[in-house]
């Protein structure tokens, strides 16, 4: 099914065992998916007035740390995935110094995160202790600079386990007040 302007066709959504065209039925229900937008579960049949056709090409745009702690069974509001989030909205979305980390996870993040959806459970428990937990611990200590240099090297390495290669080179147009959610926004979209 296309779910054509509804959720199951939205850039900002995915279906939490997987992108899939053909989404499963439960019991004569579609399976929920996660909005990336609102942060909460709709099944694909649902609209809202935020909807962006996601391009057929185009894999999940969907922050890493929302698809690894989904897999792993927290909630949408767990520590984890708040702390993420104010550290994006309060540190780095306020300085143009972080410009570059956050385009680059504009970049490549829905392309790792479209990866994760199909990993192994023990690979999202790794990502998840090695990196996350540790991250959030750092933020928490205010140590902002080895906690960025943390979720670097986390990028890099997934990067590298998925063989990506992109070039890094900032549109002009890109507002960094409002990236860092796994897809660009330019400043002529607002």
């Amino acid at each position: 099914m296309s779910f054509e302007n509804q959720c199951g066709s939205c850039e900002n959504f995915y279906d939490v065992k997987g992108y899939n065209d053909e989404y499963p039925f439960s019991g004569g229900k579609y399976d929920k998916g996660h909005c990336s937008w609102y942060r909460s579960y709709y099944y694909p049949d649902d609209s809202c007035n935020h909807y962006r056709k996601r391009n057929s090409s185009s894999p999940s745009n969907c922050y890493i740390t929302t698809i690894v702690c989904n897999r792993l069974g927290n909630d949408d509001n767990c520590d984890v995935l708040n702390t993420l989030r104010d550290f994006r909205g309060n540190v780095l979305q306020k300085d143009k110094k972080y410009e570059k980390i956050l385009f680059e996870y504009d970049t490549v993040g829905p392309i790792i995160s479209n990866n994760l959806m199909k990993e192994d459970i023990s690979i999202i428990d790794k990502i998840y202790n090695s990196f996350l937990r540790p991250i959030v611990g750092l933020i928490k200590l205010h140590q902002y600079d080895n906690a960025i240099k943390r979720y670097t090297n986390m990028t890099r390495s997934l990067e590298e386990y998925y063989g990506i290669d992109y070039d890094l080179e900032i549109d002009k147009d890109y507002d960094y007040k409002k990236g860092g959610h796994g897809h660009k926004v330019l400043k002529k979209d607002f």
